[in-house]
C-alpha cells in the first residue's frame, strides 16, 4: 500500500515552504505607507526649509548691502553743517536729493523703491526699501544709519557710521 503525499492531499502541511502564503500582510502593508510617508516629510521639510529655501539670502545680503553703502558714501560726502550761515537748505523737490547740502537733510528719509540722487526711481531695485536716521551725539558728531529691507523679510541690512563736525 502506498503512503498518500500529504502535499496534495487534504491534510497539506502547512509549514512546507510551497504551500506558505507569499505577499504581505495588510498590517505590513500599511506600516510601509507610514514609514514612506514619513521619509517622504523629512525630503520635502529639507527642501522648504533651511539651505534651500534661504538660497536667494546671500543675493539679496548683497545686494542690500551695496544698496546701503551707497547711501552711506553719498551721506558721509556732505558737510556735517552749512559753510555759511548754518542755515540748512535741504530742497523741496520730494525724492531730490542732489540739492541736500549737509547730512542733517537726510534724517528721517524713506524710500521705496530705492532712488539715485537725482531723485529717479532704481525699478530693478523695487523689492528694497531704504530708511535713514541721523542722530545727535555729544560724543561722536553724528551717528547715521541707514538701514535696507527687502520685501520678502528675510533681509533687514543695517549699516552705522559716525560723522565728526570737521
Amino acid at each position: 500500500m502506498q503512503q498518500a503525499d500529504s502535499r496534495h492531499g487534504p491534510g497539506k502541511n502547512d509549514s512546507d515552504p510551497i504551500f506558505r502564503s507569499r505577499g504581505f500582510t495588510l498590517i505590513e502593508a500599511v506600516i510601509a505607507l507610514v514609514v514612506l510617508a514619513a521619509a517622504a516629510a523629512g525630503v520635502l521639510a529639507v527642501f522648504t526649509t533651511g539651505p534651500f529655501a534661504a538660497s536667494a539670502d546671500p543675493l539679496i545680503t548683497a545686494q542690500a548691502r551695496a544698496v546701503a553703502s551707497s547711501y552711506m558714501d553719498e551721506i558721509v560726502r556732505k558737510n556735517y553743517r552749512t559753510q555759511d550761515d548754518g542755515v540748512t537748505d535741504c530742497g523741496v523737490d520730494e525724492g531730490d536729493r542732489s540739492n541736500y547740502d549737509t547730512i542733517w537733510c537726510y534724517d528721517d528719509l524713506d524710500e521705496q523703491p530705492p532712488r539715485n540722487q537725482s531723485g529717479d526711481e532704481i525699478s530693478e531695485l523695487a523689492a528694497y526699501s531704504v530708511t535713514v536716521t541721523v542722530d545727535d551725539d555729544e560724543d561722536f558728531g553724528a551717528t547715521i544709519a541707514v538701514q535696507v529691507g527687502h520685501d520678502s523679510g528675510r533681509v533687514d541690512y543695517e549699516l552705522r557710521s559716525n560723522r565728526g563736525d570737521y
